[in-house]
């Protein structure tokens, strides 16, 4: 199926090992839906727990396999690999790195499933009592709300701050792939001690600004804002200018006030 008298379309995807079984049923219903004589379905899974690894080329026929490919399985996909060729990845066979099947057919997704992967995944670890939230989150830390095009004048500001031994968190940087970012922010912003707010126009129009304020009077956080213009909508709330520049100093005195207020 791998080398055919005739041109194919190959995509290779990455998935994701620790989460690999919400690939079952989409990865199913695209086999019974394509006999192997118009697609191949080629894993690759690496089982070193250093370094677990999933990936999966599919060699289509038709481009109406490669449509319904990228409509029904690359939702979930890691990424796209189009560096990836088949050639790259059985020569890592000699590195001990994957264990490759030639084709899975429909009825033998369940047993892929069961017998391919050495370790198991991160929910049945879960219902074990293991925990993956990787965050040190200590008590009264700040929740940072801010456009990452202001990231360089934010990062200098918590520099700032750890001076002075005030936890802040500033990104998203620390969720791991299958969690509900929207869920997550949520549990950070009730844990933390306050948000503080850098808002400029293009943060001001940006949902996830409405939802962290939202979520922010939800659990009746203390707020503080920093502006770089006039708004009326915080005309009520505590708030100082920035040029979002060269008065980090005057920022983290306002915050330190606010912080201890």
């Amino acid at each position: 199926m791998f080398n055919p008298p005739f041109e194919s379309k190959l995509i290779c995807y990455s998935f994701d090992y620790g989460n690999r079984s919400i690939l079952k049923d989409p990865l199913k219903k695209l086999l019974e839906k394509y006999n192997n004589q118009v697609l191949g379905v080629m894993p690759f899974v690496n089982n070193n727990p250093y370094l677990l690894e999933f990936y999966i080329i599919f060699d289509c026929e038709k481009d109406e396999i490669v449509d319904y490919i990228k409509e029904n399985i690359a939702p979930f996909a890691i990424k796209e690999h189009s560096e990836l060729t088949i050639r790259y990845l059985l020569e890592q066979l000699g590195n001990r790195r994957f264990n490759v099947k030639n084709h899975i057919f429909p009825e033998e997704i369940d047993v892929f499933f069961e017998t391919f992967f050495f370790f198991p995944e991160r929910k049945d670890l879960e219902n074990k009592g293991y925990k993956f939230d990787s965050d040190l989150f200590p008590p009264n830390t700040i929740f940072f709300s801010y456009s990452h095009n202001n990231q360089a004048f934010v990062e200098n500001v918590k520099n700032e701050l750890k001076n002075y031994n005030l936890p802040v968190f500033i990104d998203t940087s620390s969720l791991k792939l299958g969690d509900k970012i929207d869920e997550k922010i949520e549990k950070l912003i009730e844990e933390s001690k306050g948000v503080v707010f850098f808002v400029d126009e293009n943060f001001y129009k940006s949902q996830w600004f409405d939802y962290e304020l939202k979520t922010s009077n939800k659990y009746d956080k203390k707020k503080l804002f920093i502006l770089d213009n006039d708004y009326e909508k915080f005309k009520d709330y505590l708030y100082v200018k920035s040029n979002f520049k060269d008065d980090v100093k005057e920022v983290v005195k306002a915050i330190l006030r606010w912080y201890y207020e």
